[in-house]
């Protein structure tokens, strides 16, 4: 990884037929709603795909919320340099 971002940039949701990249943590936080939506659908279930699906989520959040530090940590910095 030359800057720590490479995995963002590949970082991709697909919406009514359309791609978007996640380049900020707007979009990042609109992924993460959804997935969190779809994870408390899956919480009371319990055959063991229900399950494993939901420990899926789990794993791919938590991934995500990684990222999202990433991305707030280079927006912060970013701020701070513009109005110092």
């Amino acid at each position: 990884m030359a800057d720590g971002f490479d995995i963002l940039r590949k970082l991709i949701t697909q919406e009514n037929g359309q791609v978007k990249e996640l380049r900020t943590i707007k979009d990042i936080e609109d992924l993460l709603e959804k997935l969190t939506k779809i994870q408390d659908s899956f919480r009371k279930q319990k055959t063991p795909h229900e399950v494993k699906v939901k420990n899926e989520l789990d794993y791919l959040i938590r991934r995500i919320v990684s990222m999202a530090t990433m991305v707030y940590e280079r927006e912060l910095q970013l701020t701070q340099e513009e109005h110092p």
